[in-house]
């Protein structure tokens, strides 16, 4: 690896940017997704609020298990490892399977913990639809997060984010048909969106597997190759690197869904506009944590080659691509909220007057919370190249668990300032997570550059 700071830059960039672009390609399946479901009626508005909290976070508490393999395989490419890359992959995609399993169990009770936690029930009737048909594209979603994985851990991300790009269009179309009826198949409202989410992720399959297969570049890795896997060892190591990023992972996203719960104590319209200022915030937050991901796998990759000088830069240039876009998307909230807002509902609307001031209020503190996120996700990331993730695990459970939770049902509820105190919370709560990450990461590079 060349360690000089121009390539170290122009490295960077070429992995960061094109995951950026992937995964935004990915969250856009799920935003356009939310606008045709938007349409269908402010009900099913407020209740896609629940489904998208409640799937964000039972998907992301097991696939960020998976997330590890980019630095495992990141760590085996960079010392040109390339038989143990396809070995990697095997059992990741073993592991990915299983993971399946518990994750239907739990789209299919969905439907009754929103009930006992006091969801309405005329919200929770679509939220259950919703998820019965999801269930026919988990195995798919999983499968697919495990090889995505893996070519961003071998610097692979072009082929990730074409074959995005075009699954992205099959998405809109299918959805579009199966939503609203079209082509001689009957409208499927609420039910459309996650049949369309299961052909978009077998299809990606297909089209990575194809590449797999025919591509000269992945012949070293034997990936097709039989082999009898007897000692599991990749597939062990794969999940106590990855643990840690399950529990921080899924206890943040379990932190926002019980905030997700408490707002729906407030009403629809704190609900609706919370669903509004989330999805466009999901819309950036992701293209965020494309960068820590490439950050960690860069770091993966010095440490593999022994490069242990360049991990410090790495870091900081990692760091500035990340202050830049989440700049951009800031002054994108605080500059256009109405037209944000208009997206989803008629702004001009007198009975969303209320729903639209409060829009805007959220927008100014999603503008705040998502620097400090961002700072701590990238730090994080550029921990997990070292395979330290459990620091960031406690780190961000703690931020979450010790002062967004409690300080937002504090002053969102006792204090009656609605969804604006569930946001202040969250706000100052990513703040010290980002404080207690960054020193982390300092403390590391100071002891990996130490070393010969």
């Amino acid at each position: 690896m060349n360690t000089s700071t121009p390539q170290i830059i122009k490295n960077v960039v070429n992995l960061a940017l094109p995951m950026a672009g992937s995964r935004l390609i990915q969250m856009l399946s799920g935003f356009i997704g939310m606008l045709m479901l938007a349409r269908l009626g402010h009900s099913i508005l407020a209740a896609s609020m629940l489904m998208t909290s409640t799937q964000v976070t039972i998907i992301v508490i097991f696939i960020s298990l998976l997330f590890s393999m980019s630095v495992v395989v990141g760590q085996a490419y960079g010392a040109k490892k390339y038989d143990e890359v396809g070995v990697i992959l095997q059992q990741g995609c073993i592991l990915a399977l299983i993971l399946s399993i518990p994750l239907i169990i739990l789209f299919l009770v969905a439907d009754r913990i929103l009930l006992a936690l006091g969801q309405l029930p005329e919200l929770v009737i679509y939220v259950k639809h919703y998820f019965r048909a999801l269930i026919w594209g988990t195995p798919g979603f999983v499968l697919l997060a495990a090889l995505q994985q893996a070519l961003y851990g071998m610097s692979r991300q072009r082929i990730v984010i074409l074959a995005n790009l075009f699954c992205l269009g099959v998405f809109v179309l299918s959805a579009y048909v199966l939503v609203f009826g079209h082509l001689g198949i009957s409208a499927q409202g609420v039910t459309g969106v996650p049949y369309a989410f299961a052909i978009q992720a077998y299809l990606n399959i297909i089209i990575l597997l194809f590449c797999f297969y025919y591509q000269k570049q992945f012949k070293p890795m034997g990936i097709f190759k039989w082999r009898s896997h007897q000692r599991w060892r990749y597939l062990k190591q794969l999940f106590q690197i990855g643990w840690p990023m399950c529990m921080q992972f899924g206890g943040e996203l379990m932190a926002f869904f019980v905030i997700s719960i408490m707002i729906g104590w407030l009403g629809k319209n704190e609900l609706a506009a919370a669903q509004v200022t989330q999805q466009c915030l999901f819309l950036f937050v992701v293209p965020m944590f494309a960068v820590a991901e490439a950050t960690g796998i860069m770091v993966s990759h010095a440490v593999g080659g022994k490069q242990y000088q360049s991990v410090k830069r790495i870091g900081e240039i990692s760091l500035i691509i990340a202050m830049i876009l989440v700049s951009v998307a800031a002054l994108i909230f605080l500059a256009f909220p109405e037209f944000l807002a208009s997206l989803y509902i008629d702004v001009k609307a007198p009975q969303y007057t209320h729903m639209i001031h409060l829009i805007k209020i959220l927008f100014i503190l999603v503008a705040f919370s998502i620097t400090f996120d961002t700072l701590r996700n990238v730090a994080s990331g550029a921990l997990r190249g070292f395979y330290d993730t459990r620091f960031a695990m406690w780190a961000g459970l703690g931020a979450m668990w010790i002062i967004s939770v409690p300080g937002g049902y504090l002053l969102g509820v006792v204090f009656h300032y609605g969804v604006i105190g569930f946001r202040i919370a969250s706000a100052f709560a990513f703040l010290i997570g980002a404080l207690l990450v960054l020193w982390r990461w300092r403390e590391r590079v100071k002891e990996y550059s130490q070393l010969p």
